[in-house]
């Protein structure tokens, strides 16, 4: 399976894996050997950070959770049903989050990340 395929899908992450699930949360498909920036190797690790630097982005600025390095290219993942609920949340926290979200989205699109928008996310990993 590749990342592009992920559009529109309902996903679990793992510490290094990518499970794709299908209706009723089986497992329909699986990208492993995933990377983040929490576990990519000291190389990798400062070449993007130096980068961001070359490209005046500020790091604080990037979800680093929703970031991932799979064969050389670095993808972000857009949780729709967490936009979703942003935008109902809207009233109470004046548009905080979905200003959040944009933000984090618009840093990884200028650090050149592929952004896929993804149906949910189940994350495991126990990080936010």
């Amino acid at each position: 399976m590749e990342m592009q395929n992920l559009t529109g899908k309902h996903l679990k992450i793992t510490k290094s894996t990518i499970s794709v699930l299908n209706e009723s949360g089986k497992t329909a498909g699986m990208i492993t050997g995933i990377v983040t920036f929490y576990n990519i190797p000291d190389r990798e690790r400062f070449d993007f950070s130096q980068k961001a630097h070359k490209l005046g982005i500020n790091r604080l600025r990037m979800n680093w959770v929703r970031m991932f390095f799979v064969e050389s290219v670095w993808y972000y993942l857009v949780d729709e049903s967490a936009v979703t609920k942003a935008v109902e949340w809207q009233a109470i926290d004046g548009g905080k989050s979905i200003k959040n979200m944009e933000d984090w989205k618009s840093a990884a699109e200028e650090y050149g990340a592929v952004i896929i928008h993804v149906a949910k996310i189940q994350d495991s990993r126990g990080i936010r």
